[in-house]
């Protein structure tokens, strides 16, 4: 709607211009026309106009690319915030797996939950010794990358520490 009415003023411009130069010239300035405008005096009159009207279509056309500029802005950081959604949970994934494929781990005795939040992952849970919730805080490190931090929140249950 705001550009509309940019197009009619720019127009309003153009046709008061015109109207007054295909008329009489006011040489002196007295608001009393003196003669038939010229050609020259139409011709300047018409490019005063025409450098109007572009100037308001280069407004419209900044706004208009400003207003893009915007959007895509917004896109870039919806995308970019569902992508780290992603990538987290690939993250838990791939910790879960690796975890799971430790024979040391690996036992009905053990409950390790894998969460991501953010660029950190939680191990929370139960596992029979300090060993087994060092090695597994060891195995999400690796699996996790270097832009996680990993919050290893497992409690021992108790038991002799097993060498691994």
């Amino acid at each position: 709607m705001q550009n509309y009415g940019k197009w009619l003023g720019a127009s309003a411009i153009v046709v008061t211009s015109l109207v007054g130069v295909t008329g009489c010239a006011d040489r002196n300035k007295n608001g009393q026309p003196e003669s038939v405008a010229t050609t020259d005096e139409i011709a300047n009159s018409t490019e005063g106009a025409a450098s109007g009207v572009a100037g308001a279509v280069d407004n419209s056309v900044d706004a208009a690319a400003n207003k893009m500029s915007g959007a895509g802005a917004a896109i870039s950081n919806s995308v970019s915030g569902a992508s780290t959604a992603v990538g987290g949970a690939l993250n838990t994934g791939k910790i879960k797996s690796a975890i799971l494929a430790n024979p040391s781990l690996n036992s009905t005795k053990n409950e390790i939950d894998v969460t991501s939040k953010g660029n950190q992952v939680m191990l929370n849970g139960m596992v029979q010794n300090e060993a087994q919730k060092k090695l597994a805080g060891s195995i999400a490190q690796k699996n996790a990358g270097g832009s996680y931090k990993v919050m290893n929140n497992l409690k021992v249950t108790g038991g002799a520490a097993n060498k691994m």
